[in-house]
């Protein structure tokens, strides 16, 4: 029980401010994202005083089973979002 009350402790602070914050049109954003046989993540973020703060988050199990895939290719990928429209 106390593991998943830190869990749920750590994922509440993980999601208000000054962690998340709202997006600032005007600014560039950062994308970084996770591929994996088992799921996919995704963080889009924006530098502010410095710091990479959290806009949104997304994650999403992966349906199929991977050993039925033909080619597979895990990894990282991170990039900057340098126009300020979306």
């Amino acid at each position: 029980m106390e593991a998943e009350r830190g869990f749920l402790d750590l994922k509440s602070q993980l999601a208000t401010q000054p962690i998340l914050k709202p997006p600032d049109f005007s600014q560039s954003f950062l994308l970084v994202v996770d591929a994996f046989a088992v799921a996919t993540g995704a963080v889009l973020l924006q530098e502010v005083d410095g710091i990479e703060h959290p806009i949104c988050y997304y994650s999403k199990k992966t349906r199929w089973p991977p050993e039925k895939l033909l080619h597979r290719r895990e990894g990282s990928l991170r990039t900057d979002c340098g126009s300020p429209y979306l």
